[in-house]
């Protein structure tokens, strides 16, 4: 667990989830508060994890944060950030700096982000949020959402390629390949940038076994007590291990990306769910 409000600690928390059968549940979380860490306070930054040659890379980026070493009266104070930071202990961060010193995507906060697995290295995905604070001469109190998507094919996320395209200079002209940032104003179809969002990356089984019925004890005590999977099997005396039948595949599946939520600009909250259609995220389906 990482920062959050009131904006006066970058603090980091360890929660190990333990066993125990006096409780109704019968398991509880025991939190271990780590060391502080270097990112300045911050409230509606994301988080992902990057897993790469069997090594978790912690990626935090942006969010709503204070200025703790620049007091310039434009570019100091609480405002939307576009900085990364990673670490692979939660303990020591490092600064994520970009090959041109400044990252792509720009400063937000309340966005979405999340890891996609690929043949070459999983790819960070950030997509919408807004700006808020202040912006040169201006004061921004209420939240400028975007439209955009954004992903990092580098291991450490320096450097970021958009995605999607987008033209219109206010408002009412604006359009975007987005089909998430779709919405109906007034009776009128229109495009707003989206903040407060889930981004899910989920395998969709083609097919559930209808005789396959999983509660969260279940899902629960098979980490604490996992069952043994990979006994092999005897047959006639000769030892063989079991092989999946390659012909029938109740699980057969698609990887896709969520677009869950949030918040329209000049809108309301809504509970609209958007499916990736391919690959790169060029295509959404309204669910």
């Amino acid at each position: 667990m990482l920062g959050g409000s009131p904006l006066t600690k970058s603090d980091v928390w360890l929660g190990n989830l333990e066993k125990e059968v006096s409780h109704k549940a019968g398991f509880r979380l025991e939190w271990i508060e780590m060391a502080s860490g270097a990112w300045t306070p911050r409230a509606g930054f994301c988080v992902v994890i990057r897993k790469w040659e069997n090594v978790e890379y912690m990626f935090l980026l942006g969010g709503l944060a204070v200025s703790e070493d620049d007091d310039h009266p434009l570019t100091g104070g609480t405002r939307a950030r576009n900085d990364i930071w990673m670490t692979i202990n939660g303990v020591s961060w490092d600064k994520v700096i970009p090959s041109s010193n400044t990252t792509s995507w720009g400063p937000r906060a309340f966005h979405a982000c999340a890891t996609i697995d690929t043949s070459t290295a999983p790819l960070i995905v950030i997509t919408g949020g807004g700006y808020m604070g202040r912006r040169g001469n201006n004061d921004v109190r209420v939240l400028k959402a975007y439209t955009d998507t954004w992903i990092s094919k580098d291991i450490d996320g320096a450097n970021w390629t958009r995605i999607d395209f987008e033209e219109g200079s206010n408002d009412d002209n604006l359009y975007s390949t987005n089909e998430w940032t779709e919405t109906n104003i007034k009776g009128r179809k229109v495009y707003r940038g989206k903040w407060g969002h889930s981004l899910v990356t989920h395998t969709v089984p083609e097919q559930t076994p209808a005789e396959v019925e999983t509660t969260v004890e279940d899902s629960l005590d098979s980490v604490f007590d996992p069952p043994v999977t990979d006994q092999p099997v005897t047959t006639e005396g000769v030892e063989t291990n079991p092989v999946e039948d390659e012909t029938r595949d109740p699980w057969e599946s698609t990887p896709s990306v969520f677009v869950i939520g949030g918040k329209v600009e000049s809108g309301p909250a809504v509970n609209d769910v958007f499916k990736s259609t391919d690959g790169i995220l060029s295509n959404w389906a309204s669910m």
